[in-house]
C-alpha cells in the first residue's frame, strides 16, 4: 500500500501544472486545442492501461506516474505558442515548492529509522513535516503562504470584531498580499502581450 501511495504522490504533484495549463487554454476560448489535448491523452491512457493491466496493480500505477509526467510536456506545448510561457518557466515557478517538498520528504523519510511504535512514528512524521514546511515557507518568503496567513488573520480579526465592536480590524496585510499577487499577474500578462506584439 505504501509504495502505491508514494507513486500517487508523484502523480498528483503535477496536478496543479495540468490544471493551470488546461484552464488557461479554456480561458482564451481555445476549446479546439483543449479537445485535441484531451483526446490524445485519453487514447494514450487507454493504451497504457491495456498494456499494464496484465502485470498487476503496481504496473498500472507506475504507468499512470509515467503518463502524468509525460502529460506535463503535452499540456505545456501549446502554451508556449499561445502564451509564450514555456515548460522551463513553469518549472522555475514551482521550483521553490518542489524544493520544500523534497526537503520535507527526506526529513520525514529519515524518521523511518527511529525505533519507535508505528503510531508514535506517524505522529512524529506528521508534526515534523508540518514544521519543516512551515519554516521553509517563512524562510523562502513563499507568497502563497503569506497570503494564506494574512487571510486567516483577517478572518480571526473579523470574528474578534464581532464580539468586541470597539476593536479595529486591520486588513492591510491581506490587501497588500492581494495587490502583490495581482501585480505579478499583470506583469506576466504584460510580458505575454509584449511577446505577442513582437
Amino acid at each position: 500500500c505504501v509504495p502505491l501511495l508514494q507513486l500517487f504522490c508523484i502523480i498528483y504533484f503535477f496536478q496543479p501544472i495540468h490544471t493551470a495549463n488546461m484552464q488557461a487554454i479554456k480561458a482564451i476560448g481555445r476549446s479546439d486545442v483543449y479537445m485535441v489535448l484531451e483526446i490524445v491523452k485519453k487514447v494514450i491512457e487507454i493504451l497504457v492501461l491495456l498494456i499494464t493491466m496484465w502485470f498487476g496493480v503496481n504496473a498500472i500505477v507506475i504507468g499512470m506516474a509515467v503518463m502524468t509526467t509525460a502529460f506535463v510536456f503535452v499540456n505545456a506545448f501549446p502554451n508556449k505558442k499561445l502564451f509564450n510561457y514555456s515548460i522551463k518557466e513553469q518549472i522555475v515557478d514551482i521550483l521553490p515548492s518542489l524544493l520544500m517538498s523534497l526537503i520535507m520528504f527526506l526529513a520525514v523519510y529519515a524518521c523511518n529509522y527511529l525505533c519507535v511504535n508505528n503510531y508514535i512514528l506517524l505522529v512524529i512524521q506528521v508534526c515534523l513535516g508540518f514544521v519543516i514546511y512551515l519554516v521553509l515557507s517563512i524562510i523562502l518568503k513563499n507568497k502563497e503562504f503569506k497570503y494564506i496567513v494574512d487571510f486567516l488573520k483577517t478572518k480571526l480579526c473579523a470574528k474578534s470584531y464581532d464580539k468586541t465592536p470597539n476593536k479595529k480590524c486591520q486588513t492591510n496585510d491581506i490587501t497588500n498580499s492581494k495587490n502583490e499577487l495581482s501585480k505579478n499577474e499583470v506583469d506576466s500578462d504584460e510580458k505575454t502581450t509584449g511577446h505577442e506584439k513582437k
